[in-house]
């Protein structure tokens, strides 16, 4: 049998260390708690800052994008009204003069020369060749104007692609 007293001791002993083993597990736990939570919400302020600076560089991108896009723009609808203009010139000239094509000559042996002296006219009036119908000459405008409309879009599309991947500046560009 073991004396009171040491009875008494042990149980003191016990119970002392089971105080202080639940103390220290409580203060170690609540220790790693707080240094969990700070790290948490360190990373949560780090990724908060990283975001907002993302978006301020993507937002200063897509408006530099904007602004070349609108520089390009701007200089197509001006290549198109130059492209109009040039159109109306030469369906002027069409309607005033006619479109010949050089290298056409008559059909019939016996025909008379595009350079001889016209009754009622000067010679050489006519010019060499002979004269396009207004259907012929109406086909090869629009035409050259559809030609000249795809050419300045691909050179805008081609300018885009390289403001977009950086091989030229905005003050560079010319489509």
């Amino acid at each position: 049998m073991i004396p009171p007293s040491l009875q008494l001791t042990i149980g003191v002993g016990i119970l002392s260390w089971a105080i202080g083993t639940g103390t220290a597990w409580y203060v170690t736990a609540e220790y790693k708690d707080a240094m969990w939570s700070a790290q948490v919400e360190s990373t949560r302020a780090e990724a908060a800052e990283l975001a907002q600076t993302d978006t301020a560089k993507v937002l200063v991108a897509e408006r530099s994008a904007r602004s070349k896009l609108a520089t390009l723009e701007v200089q197509h609808v001006e290549l198109q009204q130059q492209l109009d203009q040039a159109s109306r010139d030469a369906r002027r000239v069409v309607r005033e003069r006619g479109l010949r094509d050089p290298g056409r000559q008559a059909s019939c042996p016996g025909a008379v020369s595009t350079t001889a002296t016209v009754p009622g006219g000067t010679e050489g009036a006519a010019g060499p060749g002979a004269e396009l119908s207004r259907a012929a000459a109406e086909f090869l405008l629009q035409l050259t104007d559809e030609a000249d409309r795809a050419a300045v879009f691909a050179g805008t599309c081609d300018a885009y692609a390289k403001l977009v991947t950086g091989q030229v500046t905005a003050g560079e560009v010319q489509p």
